[in-house]
């Protein structure tokens, strides 16, 4: 795990603010935070398919010894239309998800409905219902 130790110092002389406070004693110390940042590893690997590329993936953090892991099946309709299909354990929890959208090359659009729960047995539980749209404009 990384470790960064931030701290913030203010300082006014007269009425004009130059970045840290100070008085006769010397500068203030306003905040001290710490910030982790885990360390981790992760891979995927595309395996082709007759209608369907398999992408299984993988990430582990050394931290606190996770594992997340899903298996996404992807292809695209006519080569305009993106589908995709995936399960995936992640942070303790199983997700069920179904795919879909449009890609011009210009404009591309895919929108992605899921289910999320603790449970496997509950994953078509549908008060954990989410959908997610992504838009974008380019080359």
């Amino acid at each position: 795990m990384y470790k960064i130790h931030h701290q913030e110092t203010l300082k006014f002389e007269g009425d004009t603010f130059k970045g840290s406070i100070s008085n006769e004693n010397g500068v203030i110390e306003l905040s001290r935070e710490e910030y982790s940042f885990p360390l981790g590893l992760s891979a995927f690997f595309r395996i082709p398919a007759i209608v369907f590329d398999i992408i299984p993936f993988g990430e582990f953090y050394f931290e606190n010894k996770l594992f997340n892991w899903g298996i996404k099946l992807k292809t695209s309709l006519l080569k305009i239309i993106p589908l995709s299909i995936g399960i995936e354990q992640y942070y303790g929890y199983w997700k069920a998800s179904l795919g879909f959208g449009s890609n011009t090359r210009i404009i591309e659009n895919r929108t992605e409905v899921s289910l999320t729960n603790k449970e496997i047995r509950n994953l078509l539980d549908i008060n954990s219902i989410t959908i997610k749209t992504h838009f974008a404009l380019g080359f």
